[in-house]
């Protein structure tokens, strides 16, 4: 098909419904994206690069269209108002829209025509270039006139109006790398219910532009097409546009799918050359080469050191003749098999150049690798406390690849075959087995639902047990509340109960504002909060109930001087409605101490799990503390919490300046504290909590 008969002719596709029912009373989710989503994304972007880099607008900052409105600075798509600022909030008109696209038609790869007169009549008093914007468009069928005669350039554009220039865009564009050509979009969802009252080629570009992921609903099924658009609007509109074209920030960028991938696995590389005016660059040889990180590549003059690799070529860091070269369109397509974690870097230049950091343009990738998938979890969205599911309610479970040390994989199209039996009154009523695979997240959700039986089949209890028939030779953990994957005592297999008895009290839980607080016994005293959220057997809020808060500590939470069983009055709270009771207190002491904490319901006597509430006062300078247990780690702050015995429990904070060792080996910053869990002996020598000071933390197995 032509591009003029798809301008002029679009056919809409029809529209599939595609239903999916449940067999009796159990409903499952596929795996797989259903309709009313976007499935024809761009795999990369055209805002990456230099074209992230701030556009200096003063109004700008911190909306979410901001990275966008940079990305078209970049490009020299907009130049904001003589005032410096871009006013996101201001409708867009016709002429605005003439210049936008315009200006992002050459680094999308589309000719403008020599200028040539339209016969417009109402151009009068816009400037040159916008004349000249609308003209070019007009020839190209991009943008329309309202009349033989007029183009109406200060009429807003609409939703549907935009579509339908962007559509007509893409549709002379360059396809680039990632990018889904307009032809081949199969708009065939169902999505929104408000198009009734457009041309039948404006619903299809709508649709077609929603599938590609450029436009998206006002809601779940409206679009709003009469709603005019705003500046803001039009640029995340055009910069999703550019990504599914040739467009590629100046100079030279590196694009992958993930940065995090499985060792030993290929990550596709799409590699751009732009000159200063975003025009591809063609047969320019591209040098590959990668190390573990900066200071294992470069020496201390800047030259490549012996640790770098070429991922092409005869050597690393030089322009020889065995480096690729781009293709017409300015772009290299490249297999890089990652082994480790790895950092990879890209540069152009003319034969026999030498890479030197200080001078050279070059793109960077980091990548981190992770172990291949050695187990399947099965966890569930239910509450940690619920025993059961109210009749009518959904539950979804959730099946994620991980290696071996419980790290999500994310690995797509493992096979795991389930069956799942539904039981009423001990008899089988349903059983289904099926093959999902893992998605590209490395997960498969499953959701069930029970209904009601109806009013005759009171205290009637519906049961739902799962198996997992195959998991591809990977292990299977069970991580669901029930452990429906698991056998009683009896040897009879778990099951997830839906019942319609009433809500009762059922289980506490005790949460703490802090994890660890600095004793002190100035003033006041330090302040402390602890929560405790009691709910029913399905897991839902309980309010209205009296909770009594106690611990060990004289200085801490007090107990009832007149029945020690009970708490203090001060501290006894009642739940709201969203379960919760609270309670604060003062703790004046400058001991450090380890307060542990309890909390019961007063009329039902329901125990919450006690929890640690670690007072803390700085471990001892100059000392070493040796094999002290980890109790908390707080990997934001980069702070540990140690104790030994009646030692302690004291905190002190780490950074990049301190030295690291497991079991006598070196280590680095990053993944000492990666590698940390509460339980881990750990022993600490302290020179001083100044930040500039080197103190060692070794880790023992």
């Amino acid at each position: 098909m032509s591009a003029a008969t798809k301008l002029h002719g679009r056919l809409v596709a029809p529209v599939v419904a595609a239903l999916v029912g449940s067999l009796l009373a159990v409903a499952t989710a596929p795996a797989a994206a259903a309709d009313g989503e976007a499935d024809e994304l761009a795999d990369y972007s055209a805002c990456v690069g230099a074209a992230t880099e701030p556009a200096g607008f003063a109004d700008t900052a911190g909306i979410h269209a901001e990275a966008a409105i940079d990305c078209l600075a970049h490009y020299g798509i907009t130049r904001g108002r003589a005032s410096g600022r871009f006013v996101p909030e201001l409708e867009v008109t016709r002429s605005q829209m003439a210049l936008f696209l315009a200006r992002a038609a050459g680094p999308a790869g589309i000719s403008l025509p020599q200028t040539a007169r339209q016969g417009f009549t109402d151009l009068t008093g816009l400037d040159a270039r916008t004349g000249v914007a609308i003209r070019r468009l007009a020839q190209l069928g991009i943008m329309t006139p309202t009349s033989a005669t007029t183009f109406s350039p200060h009429e807003p554009v609409t939703r549907s109006q935009m579509a339908d220039h962007l559509a007509r865009f893409l549709e002379l564009a360059t396809v680039g790398q990632g990018g889904v050509d307009i032809y081949g979009v199969q708009s065939g969802d169902a999505r929104f219910e408000d198009l009734g009252d457009l041309s039948p080629n404006t619903a299809e570009a709508v649709m077609d532009l929603f599938e590609m992921g450029i436009v998206r609903g006002t809601s779940t099924v409206t679009f709003s097409p009469a709603q005019p658009v705003t500046r803001a609007q039009v640029a995340l509109f055009i910069t999703r546009t550019l990504a599914h074209t040739n467009a590629r920030p100046a100079g030279i960028t590196v694009q992958t799918g993930s940065t995090t991938v499985v060792a030993e696995t290929i990550a596709p590389l799409a590699i751009s050359v732009r000159d200063g005016d975003h025009r591809p660059v063609a047969a320019a040889a591209v040098d590959l080469f990668s190390a573990s990180s900066w200071r294992e590549a470069f020496e201390n003059d800047g030259t490549c050191s012996a640790g770098v690799k070429a991922e092409v070529g005869d050597g690393p860091c030089r322009i020889d003749l065995v480096d690729k070269l781009t293709d017409a369109n300015g772009n290299l397509a490249h297999d890089m098999i990652v082994s480790a974690d790895t950092v990879l870097w890209a540069w152009t230049g003319e034969l026999y150049d030498r890479f030197d950091p200080d001078q050279t343009g070059v793109a960077e990738v980091e990548f981190t690798t992770i172990k291949p998938a050695a187990a399947v979890v099965l966890t569930d969205d239910l509450h940690p406390d619920a025993v059961a599911v109210p009749y009518g309610r959904s539950v979804t479970f959730m099946l994620r690849l991980v290696d071996g040390n419980g790290v999500p994989v994310a690995e797509e199209l493992t096979a795991i075959r389930i069956r799942t039996d539904q039981w009423r009154d001990g008899e089988l009523v349903q059983r289904r087995i099926r093959t999902y695979r893992t998605d590209s997240s490395g997960e498969v959700e499953l959701t069930y639902r029970i209904r009601d039986p109806g009013p005759d089949a009171d205290d009637v209890d519906s049961y739902l047990d799962i198996n997992v028939l195959d998991s591809s030779d990977l292990e299977v953990r069970d991580r669901s509340t029930v452990l429906i994957l698991k056998e009683d005592d009896q040897g009879v297999d778990n099951r997830l109960p839906w019942s319609d008895d009433g809500a009762e009290p059922h289980a506490l839980a005790l949460e703490l504002t802090a994890a660890y607080r600095q004793a002190s016994d100035a003033g006041l005293g330090v302040p402390n909060t602890v929560r405790a959220k009691l709910v029913d057997q399905y897991g839902d809020r309980v309010g209205g109930k009296r909770i009594h808060f106690r611990s060990d500590d004289p200085d801490g939470l007090h107990r009832d001087p007149d029945d020690p069983v009970l708490a203090d009055r001060r501290h006894r709270g009642t739940t709201d409605r969203e379960g919760v009771a609270t309670v604060s207190y003062h703790r004046k002491s400058g001991a450090s101490r380890i307060e542990t904490i309890r909390a019961f319901s007063e009329d039902e006597e329901i125990l919450a799990g006690a929890v640690a509430q670690y007072w803390v006062e700085q471990a001892p300078a100059g000392e070493s503390l040796y094999r002290y247990k980890l109790l908390h780690y707080d990997e934001e702050r980069s702070t540990l919490v140690i104790g030994r015995g009646g030692l302690g429990p004291y905190v002190i904070t780490f950074d990049a300046n301190d030295r690291f060792d497991v079991n006598g080996d070196r280590d680095r910053f990053g993944f000492f504290g990666r590698n940390l869990q509460e339980g881990d002996t750990v022993t600490v020598e302290v020179r001083s909590h100044d930040p500039d000071a080197v103190n060692s933390f070794t880790k023992h197995e």
